[in-house]
């Protein structure tokens, strides 16, 4: 009876056909091979897979499927060294030549004694799968590197654990590392305390608030915040994040980039504070050229006034009844006669006679009065480099900037406290941003005067420098005195940098020029010498008051006074003129010629006349930016009958001398 034999026949035969069936008809790749790895049959997906038109026709070309298929041949031995390995990737030749990538599986069928009889094997052809990683490599490492080229930090933030994982960059953004602050990942609080400036700690969680009760699943936010860095600095960041909500609408996650805008935060606001000071500056120029133009002719009245009170005074008796009130009249015209001279500094008019100088000097000559003039309740501080560079400018121009300096620095502290006046020197790139302050790239010597006073705030401080501005009682000042600091400065080539908040206090520094050389001998004056005299002047003034009330002081001296209003005239006149014209007495501005042209022509008819220029408004053609020349002498209006003798007196002798 054969009955089961052949039932399980049938049933072997049926397998085989539904194996065959399989094997036919399969999508992927199929063979058998030798333990050797030679192919004893495969499937018409792997031919196809090779580009053969037929099964035959792949194994009849594949003598050595190793050398001939696979481009490492190497990786094809070693799938066969192994009973079974899965997911085996390797490049294949195709039939044309194209290489391509497959996906083998193999395991070994083995007799009942573990011998292998043959491999199985499926093949799938993947060079889609890996082109497209590849292209995801690829933009992936184009994506990282445009993070790290734009120095963006990613993070992502797990509202379920409160946990923040960060990129590479992000610490580098924070100038710190993957070490030094224990991780890539870490709490809310952590960030917080590590990175966000303590003043926008509020500002930084009103955000996460906001995100994790929104309902929009779209929501998206940015935001700018100040940090603070690993070396302790601080700086500005842009963030931009979004959330991550789920399936119930709760805000689970949200990931965004951080930015550092630091430099363009500081390049945005130098570039407001450029054009603030740009229309400061127009400002302060027209300004100046108005008080200018006030204060020449003002002083060509008050000239009249003193001299004429002078006049008055010298001719009355010590008990006359009207003497107390002409010299009153004397005194207001003294104080009007200040504010004139504060207004020409301010408006740059004022003409200085540069010394090379030791601000250090300086500071000690004036040490004890200022004490005097601060009180006893504020402690005032010096601190002097020892090796200070030396700077030149006007000794008396300095002195008065340091004086309205520290008088203003003793009116912020009505309660008392300490007043600091310090020197140093100091190089270009010690001086905090040179490009926000426009000046030049050269060595500075710098004066400082700081106090723990009220301060100002910021619109305080951007009027300071406006003459007649000023936060004091009317009764109190002027409003002249940091403006007259500020002319100083900028007449003498130097730069004023002023600091200060409410509550905090001011540090005024002033920045002047190295000079080269030692500083000059600081003279005293010589003790009054007799002011009469028998010389020839020749007086030239516009000014019908100025020039009859000279006349009058000099005629009284002694002197031969040939006197006009008109340059012309007054070229006649020394043209007619025989014998020596001693002196000229010259109004800088006037109709027709200048008082400096006036000179050359005059000297060139007389070489042996000295010069004294006289004006209420002197003007650049004294010298470059109002410095006076060597040989020239200067008196600016108003004067005294005793101040304008002695200034002709000393100019005649010391040349006469000289000659």
């Amino acid at each position: 009876d054969i009955t089961e034999r052949k039932n399980a026949q049938e049933k072997l035969k049926r397998a085989e056909e539904r194996y065959r069936a399989i094997f036919e008809n399969a999508v992927i790749g199929i063979y058998q091979s030798a333990p050797e790895g030679r192919h004893l049959s495969v499937n018409p997906a792997l031919a196809r897979i090779y580009g053969y038109d037929s099964p035959e026709e792949l194994i009849a070309s594949m003598t050595d499927i190793a050398k001939q298929l696979y481009v490492d041949p190497n990786r094809r031995v070693e799938l066969f060294k192994h009973s079974e390995i899965l997911n085996f990737e390797s490049q294949v030749y195709r039939k044309d030549g194209s290489i391509i990538w497959i996906l083998e599986n193999t395991t070994a069928i083995c007799d009942s004694k573990g011998n292998i009889l043959y491999f199985v094997g499926t093949v799938e052809d993947v060079t889609e799968r890996k082109r497209t990683e590849e292209v995801l490599l690829v933009s992936n490492a184009h994506l990282l590197n445009a993070i790290r080229i734009a120095k963006l930090g990613y993070w992502e933030y797990d509202f379920v654990k409160d946990v923040f994982t960060f990129n590479d960059e992000f610490y580098a953004l924070f100038r710190t590392t993957v070490e030094q602050v224990g991780g890539y990942t870490m709490a809310a609080a952590r960030y917080a305390e590590l990175f966000v400036h303590p003043e926008d700690i509020g500002v930084v969680a009103e955000e996460v608030r906001k995100a994790a009760e929104s309902t929009n699943p779209n929501y998206s936010r940015q935001l700018e915040h100040r940090i603070v860095y690993g070396d302790g600095k601080t700086g500005h960041i842009a963030v931009r994040f979004q959330i991550v909500k789920d399936s119930e609408g709760r805000t689970i996650r949200s990931y965004g980039m951080n930015q550092d805008i630091t430099e363009g935060k500081r390049a945005v606001d130098a570039l407001i504070e450029s054009e603030e000071q740009l229309r400061q500056s127009q400002k302060m120029e027209a300004i100046g050229r108005m008080a200018g133009g006030i204060a020449h002719d003002f002083n060509n009245l008050l000239t009249s006034i003193l001299g004429h009170n002078e006049i008055m005074l010298r001719g009355l008796p010590a008990d006359h009844p009207l003497r107390d009130d002409i010299e009153e009249v004397a005194k207001a015209a003294e104080r009007a006669a200040g504010l004139t001279r504060q207004l020409l500094t301010f408006s740059r008019k004022q003409v200085l006679q540069p010394r090379v100088l030791d601000l250090n000097a300086i500071v000690a000559d004036m040490e004890k009065m200022l004490r005097r003039l601060i009180g006893e309740d504020i402690e005032l501080l010096t601190r002097l480099q020892p090796d200070l560079g030396t700077t030149k400018a006007d000794p008396s121009q300095i002195e008065q900037v340091l004086m309205n300096l520290v008088m203003n620095a003793r009116d912020a502290l009505p309660a008392g406290g300490r007043l600091m006046i310090e020197t140093a020197n100091v190089a270009p790139d010690e001086i905090h941003d040179w490009r926000r302050k426009k000046a030049a790239p050269e060595p500075y010597v710098v004066l400082a005067v700081s106090d723990n006073g009220t301060g100002m705030d910021a619109e305080t401080r951007s009027h300071i420098y406006e003459p007649f501005f000023t936060t004091k009682e009317c009764s109190k000042g002027t409003g002249l005195g940091l403006s007259t600091v500020y002319g100083i400065v900028k007449q003498s080539g130097g730069h004023i940098w002023v600091y200060s908040e409410p509550g905090r206090g001011s540090v005024f520094r002033i920045y002047l020029p190295r000079a080269a050389g030692a500083a000059e001998e600081l003279k005293p004056p010589e003790p009054n010498a007799p002011q009469n005299g028998q010389e020839t002047i020749l007086l030239v003034e516009d000014e019908d008051s100025v020039r009859d009330l000279v006349r009058r002081i000099l005629e009284g001296k002694g002197y031969r006074v040939r006197a006009t209003g008109l340059p012309a005239e007054a070229l006649q006149l020394a043209e007619l003129h025989h014998g020596a014209i001693d002196l000229l007495i010259t109004d800088v501005i006037m109709p027709q010629l200048s008082g400096e042209k006036l000179a050359q022509k005059v000297i060139a008819l007389h070489p042996e006349t000295k010069v004294l220029f006289i004006s209420g408004y002197p003007h650049h053609s004294l010298g470059r930016f109002g410095v006076i020349e060597p040989g020239k002498t200067f008196l600016e209006k108003p004067f005294s009958a005793e101040v304008l003798a002695s200034h002709v007196r000393q100019l005649l002798d010391t040349l006469v001398t000289a000659s």
